[in-house]
């Protein structure tokens, strides 16, 4: 029984032994994050929040948004007022941590978004916890769009 006891301890060693670092693809500095997210959004312009943004049918746009890793829950989640204006292309995560040993680091949320038709929409996100609903939103963004 001790030489099984004995066994099952260097077994799990060797397991712990034999195991890497999780590798990061995130960025070493700021410089080469924003490089990355240029990268992702070529071709889109960039739409604010708060203010009437005039853009053309086929446009590409994308929104950036900030987010911590380690605020217990919340994210950002939009809503389209009207989505046969416009619709969402695709939407991705960047990590801020430049050491992959932190863990809760901040990342950047960038939605891409196509324009179909002329037309008034907005873009709405919300920053909360999922299991709690919007209701408890603890931030607002709103993208007013007049597509000609």
């Amino acid at each position: 029984m001790k030489l099984l006891g004995i066994n099952l301890v260097f077994l799990t060693l060797l397991m712990f032994a034999s195991c890497k670092a999780p590798t990061s693809s995130a960025p070493t500095n700021i410089s080469d994050l924003n490089a990355e997210i240029s990268s992702y959004t070529s071709g889109s312009k960039q739409i604010s929040a708060g203010t009437l943004q005039n853009v053309a049918v086929g446009d590409q746009l994308y929104v950036r948004l900030n987010s911590l890793g380690s605020d217990g829950g919340y994210w950002w989640y939009y809503t389209i007022s009207d989505p046969t204006i416009v619709q969402t292309v695709d939407e991705n995560t960047f990590l801020t941590n430049t050491d992959p040993g932190v863990a809760g680091a901040g990342v950047v949320y960038v939605v891409k978004f196509k324009i179909l038709k002329s037309g008034n929409t907005t873009i709405e996100f919300n920053d909360y916890r999922s299991w709690e609903g919007i209701q408890d939103s603890i931030a607002n963004q709103s993208f007013n769009l007049v597509a000609q």
